[in-house]
């Protein structure tokens, strides 16, 4: 679903063999991240760089049909880029694949934990049937438990003192967005799922200049997704194990079998 949205946004309508494809290229091209590229098979190796290739030519099309059409539309704009600073062709290829993957692949996370953790809790389930106005606190909840991006890397601009320890200038940083949307300092029963707390101030999308593009694409991609599917199957049930990628920083599911009856 996140992947197709996202072929509408770039001007392309997608198949399912062509979205499809174009998740299985994401989804290789992001086998170096939250790894230890050492431990890549040579078979992975061989997905990485034929997924390069497979977004290169995907970025090739769209470029190409945006270019003919000169819309004004996301692509249009990175064309067009600033009067004084256009985008070179890397700058625009970088931008075009973060932007696929970076739209998809947080949401398809949320969806996916997101349904996973509402099967276990039949009480949430209960109370959205009865007032389906509370979905969007409930994706508010789910994106602060789920926590689809697990940490963000930064570098310290200057030193900073926390109890007894001193990150200095130019150290890096892993802030564990998970942790703190755990807090229990900010969140009361941190682990628990609850409608109406009243800091919503979470970090999984990020915070001030670093906050996510595309968080009410996300919110509502997610409210939609969810929401159709726990009205469309009420009796909806967990029917085998969770799947999880090989990715400590990412918390991706390949699977999450379901029975509907």
């Amino acid at each position: 679903m996140p992947i197709a949205v996202l072929g509408q946004l770039l001007g392309v309508s997608l198949s399912e063999p062509e979205g499809a494809q174009l998740k299985r290229w994401c989804d290789d091209f992001l086998l170096p991240f939250g790894r230890d590229v050492n431990t890549l098979s040579s078979d992975e190796l061989v997905r990485v760089k034929a997924a390069g290739e497979g977004l290169h030519g995907f970025v090739d099309t769209v470029l190409s049909r945006r270019t003919a059409s000169g819309a004004d539309d996301v692509v249009g704009r990175l064309l067009a880029g600033e009067s004084e600073d256009r985008l070179s062709e890397l700058e625009l290829f970088a931008n075009i694949v973060l932007l696929l993957i970076a739209g998809h692949e947080n949401s398809t996370s949320l969806i996916g934990n997101g349904a996973a953790m509402l099967l276990g809790l039949s009480d949430v389930r209960a109370e959205l049937a009865r007032d389906p106005s509370r979905w969007p606190a409930a994706i508010e909840e789910l994106m602060r438990l789920v926590t689809p991006n697990q940490f963000i890397r930064r570098l310290a601009l200057e030193d900073i003192a926390r109890g007894d320890h001193t990150i200095r200038a130019g150290d890096a940083v892993l802030l564990i967005l998970a942790a703190a949307n755990r807090d229990p300092e900010a969140f009361p029963e941190p682990d628990r799922f609850g409608f109406d707390r009243p800091n919503r101030q979470t970090v999984a999308l990020g915070h001030g200049i670093h906050y996510c593009l595309g968080a009410p694409l996300a919110r509502l991609e997610g409210r939609v997704a969810l929401q159709t599917v726990f009205e469309r199957w009420p009796a909806v049930r967990q029917a085998g194990d969770l799947v999880y990628a090989n990715n400590f920083n990412v918390r991706l599911l390949h699977s999450l079998p379901v029975s509907t009856s």
